[in-house]
Formats: C-alpha cells, structure tokens, sequence
C-alpha cells in the first residue's frame, strides 16, 4: 500500500488515533525503546509503552522524499530550547529540544520540507506550543484555520493547532511571495521571479543528489 500521509516528526506518535496507520510514513531523527521513559526517571513503572520508533530515520530539516510525495503532512517539531543536545530529563526524552542557535533555521527548513513534499491539493497540520511569533514567519502560506490567540491560562505557552492548504493550481498567495510551491518562473500576481523557498528547495536538492552520487 502506497503511503499518502507523512508524520514529519512523529515522536511518540501522541496525538495519532491509530498510531500504526496504514497509509502513514513515520519519521524521526531520534530511536528510543519502549522503557526508556522509566530508565530516564528510575520508575520503571512510568510510561512503559512509551516509544520512538520511527519508520524513517531522518530530520525534518532534509527529508528523504520526492517533491510532492504526500497528501497530508503533520508536523510537530519540538517546541523547547536547550542547549544542551540531546536534552535531557523525561520531556527532553519524548519531546526532542531545538539549539538556540539553530532553532530558527530548523524550523524554517521544516516547514520548506514540509511544503516540498506535499502534493498540490494536500493539507499540510501544524501544532506549535509556543509564543506564535517563534514560527509565524516561516509559515509557507496563510493558514485556513489556525489559533491566533493561546488557550486562556496559557501564559502564552498552550497548544495550537494549523491547518495549511496547498492550491492546485500555483498562484502568488502573499506573506511576501515565498512562491513555497512555485517553479521559478515569474509570478503573474506580484512579478516576482526570485522566491526564496525556490532557492532554498534547489539548494536542498541539490545537496541530496550530490550525497547519492558520492
């Protein structure tokens, strides 16, 4: 059976209904047992069914898929900052942690990722938990719906949820015409021809392609 959803960074797989389904590609960078929770805590008792096993090994950041692979893509990256790598304690464990220095730069790639392989047509769901200005600008499109605000209580920290859709047919849908699906050629809305998400899907390309011939 041909996958057609991609978990981007499965984790867990915490928020899945069925967390072996069959139409699913799961992905992460990271492996743990099941077990793991309780050798981090010393209660062994703690989450013992609790793993990381994805079905890809890889990063969200150059993801090992064709351009336009799937029809939905989840993506739930980590929301912490640690310095330290691999962070540490049970939340490091099941949740991964983003570099201070990196954690820009790998979202954004994460959500170029995302948008690359996505089919037009597709649906491409967000959770962030986090202040919104940490990932808003990376967006590779206006989300359909979305949480502008975090839950009451939140302090600004609660989960939100964003849901993307990819057009059919390419046309310019501004946040200053990142073109996530474009081909290069000029824009007929804004004139552009020079999107930046191009490059940067070029880039990456490329560097797959160099990698596989090497």
């Amino acid at each position: 059976m041909t996958a057609e959803i991609l978990d981007a960074c499965c984790g867990g797989r915490h928020w899945w209904w069925d967390k072996a389904h069959p139409l699913a590609i799961y992905m992460d960078k990271r492996e743990s047992p099941k077990g793991s929770v309780g050798e981090v805590s010393g209660r062994p008792e703690w989450n013992p069914n609790w793993s990381c096993e994805p079905d890809v090994l890889a990063s969200f950041t150059a993801m090992p898929f064709e351009d336009e692979s799937f029809q939905l893509v989840v993506f739930d990256p980590p929301h912490i900052v640690r310095e330290k790598q691999p962070p540490e304690g049970i939340n490091g464990l099941k949740y991964g942690a983003l570099h201070p220095d990196t954690e820009q730069d790998e979202l954004r790639l994460g959500f170029f990722e995302c948008w690359r392989v996505l089919s037009p047509g597709g649906t491409l769901v967000f959770k962030w938990s986090g202040p919104l200005d940490r990932v808003e600008s990376h967006f590779p499109a206006t989300p359909i719906v979305g949480s502008r605000n975090a839950p009451r209580g939140s302090k600004g920290l609660g989960t939100r949820w964003f849901v993307f859709y990819k057009p059919v047919v390419p046309k310019c849908i501004g946040r200053g015409c990142t073109h996530p699906y474009a081909d290069g050629s000029t824009c007929p809305d804004c004139g552009s021809n020079e999107p930046p998400i191009v490059d940067e899907v070029a880039r990456q390309r490329a560097e797959r392609e160099s990698g596989a011939a090497a």
